[in-house]
């Protein structure tokens, strides 16, 4: 279901067909050449990205704030990046970052029953708040 997608203009729709956003490859050469192949497009489709104001609010808390990070490690996904000695532009080309620019591109990537499920049960979802979980 591509209704949570962001949209993107032509220029994103391009770089975006140049990143493998696989997060598993067949071996260690594949999986390297994928992140060599990846750091540049990634890079100028976050900058568009952030220009344009295109990542919904929610998606980049996901990733910046501690608080939405819950366990026992204090820190944002971004923060674990640094803590682990990857800094700058570095986070966003290392290969585990993929998985956060999927949800940035296409949101939580659940199958559409449960979509649509959920969907039927609350109605319009910009409206559920954490305080609706146990009801629902």
């Amino acid at each position: 279901m591509e209704k949570y997608h962001i949209g993107l203009n032509e220029s994103e729709v391009e770089l975006l067909r140049r990143i493998d956003l696989r997060v598993a490859h067949r071996d260690h050469a594949e999986g390297h050449a994928a992140y060599k192949a990846n750091r540049e497009p990634i890079l100028e489709l976050l900058q568009s990205l952030s220009e344009r104001r295109a990542v919904p609010s929610q998606r980049l808390s996901y990733w910046n704030d501690p608080q939405y990070n819950f366990g026992r490690v204090k820190a944002s996904r971004k923060g674990l990046f640094e803590r682990n000695g990857c800094t700058g532009t570095e986070i966003y080309a290392h290969p585990h970052f993929i998985p956060y620019l999927r949800y940035f591109l296409f949101g939580a990537e659940l199958p559409d029953d449960v979509i649509e499920k959920f969907e039927a049960k609350v109605g319009n979802p910009e409206w559920v708040t954490s305080s609706d979980v146990v009801p629902i």
